[in-house]
């Protein structure tokens, strides 16, 4: 009996299942069910959503089965002395590959679960008689591509299922034994193969051309993820040029967000959106194996992209406004230095590590017009998860006080500064949701911009190339409409000069936190939810 396979073969099973127990609480005659867990020496909890509850008790009746399995498979391998050394047999792989009622069982995991959008260009791939590609899955962490993987083989029928397996890659491996366990499945008629974490693999990124050329070509489809997004950057700027299809799983819509994770609030999309799951998102992640110096450089280009959008807002003037009587005892103003009051400067941009970011998808270019040549060309972007923003932006209010010389002043007025600087960041994020969502949901025959102003700007402009003709909008982060909102809508001279690029102005909206209504057939109201909601 070979104990090792039957070994790892368990210990894979449970790897895949929910770990701990389910426990229940009573809060106000309703029963709430979560799943428990020991984790580094602290007890950690996870709301069980009704629906949910079944498969939850049956996935963790199953593990403590395997788990109980697993320990007495244990102890009868320690009574058993090989007298002959173990061979492997042309079974025994390499790496950690599972296929059969495991998969099954993988599939079953994720059963009832809201799909991403983009598991429609996996089906497409798996399904599709081209040859010679290999799919990745390609995106920061927590953006669901074990999910993916999983959804796709419950959604596979059975016949490709029985020529389907797993490999799960760890540290140790190499290309040379993936090449081998694939060559080995290839044998036994498997034709689908999907493979996590292969940037764990040590010489991935030199060896990543063997298979597309060698398995992808003989009709084997390869779905590959990992952690490491540099990775996968880097061999299909190379090894796998032009021999991938790429599916992009960063980015995640506020509608996509609010059916994924069952959680309408917009506010709280706009602070932690753009990862899944329930824990608050960190992302000071790495990006590639062995590569502190990208990594260093990464945060610093987000850090300059947050600190020159922080210089519009966070000014020496402003504080003093919001500060009220206290401005009156700034240091500034005791030493007179009105006439060179400091700024926050501008950080000059790394041309080759904003392109880097921007093919990691942590940004894209702002769409942006100006109204005419007076207006001052300003490079911005908009950022795909639209929390990295915000806790970005957050974290460097600190050092912007510091940088105009008010880090001094008094902790109530900084308090209420700091306050107020949070509120207009969600307002400015809130825009560029609306902005970068439009420009995604509309087709070619449109154009979404921001169109910059002398003094200020419309929000969003959606110019219709073929009529010659346009939609302007304002954003209201407010449930509360007030005059300064729409003075730009109402503006003739305003709207005469944008009619005069952009054609006639055929409608006028404001989106906001209330509910829709109209305004003499002028201005409409629509609620923001159900606007992003529609896109």
């Amino acid at each position: 009996m070979d104990y090792t396979a039957m070994i790892e073969d368990l210990e894979i099973q449970i790897s895949m299942l929910p770990i701990g127990y389910i426990s229940k609480k009573n809060i106000n005659g309703n029963v709430y069910h979560y799943q428990q867990w020991a984790e580094n020496g602290k007890v950690k909890s996870k709301y069980i959503k009704k629906g949910e509850l079944e498969r939850m008790e049956s996935q963790i009746a199953k593990r403590k089965a395997l788990e109980k399995q697993l320990k007495e498979l244990k102890s009868e391998k320690k009574k058993h002395i090989e007298v002959v050394p173990y061979v492997p047999h042309k079974e025994k792989y390499k790496t950690n590959v599972v296929f059969g009622t495991a998969l099954q069982d993988m599939g079953e995991a994720v059963r009832g679960l809201a799909m991403r959008d983009c598991i429609k260009q996996l089906m497409n791939y798996l399904n599709s008689p081209e040859v010679d590609k290999v799919c990745v899955l390609y995106g920061l962490r927590r953006t669901g591509k074990t999910t993916l993987i999983r959804q796709a083989l419950l959604n596979m029928p059975k016949i490709q299922l029985d020529r389907c397996a797993y490999i799960k890659i760890i540290k140790s491996n190499t290309m040379k034994e993936l090449a081998e366990d694939l060559q080995a499945l290839y044998d036994k008629k498997v034709r689908y193969v999907f493979i996590e974490d292969i940037s764990n693999v040590s010489d991935f990124v030199e060896s990543a051309s063997v298979l597309s050329d060698v398995f992808a070509a003989t009709g084997m489809k390869m779905v590959l993820s990992g952690q490491e997004p540099l990775s996968f950057w880097q061999s299909v700027h190379g090894e796998l040029y032009e021999r991938a299809v790429m599916i992009h799983t960063t980015y995640i819509s506020y509608r996509e967000h609010s059916l994924l994770m069952n959680d309408d609030d917009l506010d709280r999309y706009i602070e932690y959106g753009g990862v899944l799951g329930n824990d608050r998102p960190k992302f000071g992640e790495s990006v590639g194996k062995n590569n502190e110096a990208a990594d260093i450089d990464i945060d610093n280009e987000i850090k300059a992209v947050c600190h020159n959008f922080l210089s519009g807002i966070l000014t020496r003037e402003v504080i003093s406004k919001k500060s009220g009587a206290s401005s009156k005892t700034f240091i500034w103003d005791r030493r007179k230095e009105k006439q060179s009051q400091p700024r926050l400067h501008t950080v000059p941009y790394n041309r080759k590590i904003i392109n880097l970011i921007k093919d990691l998808d942590y940004i894209a270019e702002c769409p942006v017009e100006r109204m005419n040549d007076t207006v001052e060309d300003i490079e911005e972007f908009l950022f795909l998860q639209p929390g990295r923003k915000y806790l970005n932006s957050k974290k460097l209010i600190g050092e912007c006080f510091k940088e105009l010389k008010v880090d001094t002043i008094s902790e109530a007025d900084k308090s209420t500064i700091i306050k107020d600087i949070l509120e207009e960041i969600r307002n400015s994020i809130l825009k560029d949701i609306v902005l970068i969502e439009t420009c995604r949901g509309i087709s070619k025959r449109y154009r979404a911009f921001r169109l910059r102003l002398p003094e200020g700007s419309f929000d969003m402009v959606v110019y219709d190339t073929e009529k010659n003709e346009c939609t302007v909008f304002e954003i209201v982060n407010a449930k509360e409409i007030q005059q300064k909102h729409y003075r730009n809508l109402v503006d003739e001279n305003k709207i005469r000069e944008l009619e005069n690029r952009f054609g006639k102005v055929t409608s006028k909206y404001i989106l906001y936190r209330g509910e829709d209504y109209f305004e003499d057939d002028k201005i409409m109201y629509m609620n923001i939810e159900n606007y992003l909601k529609q896109l």
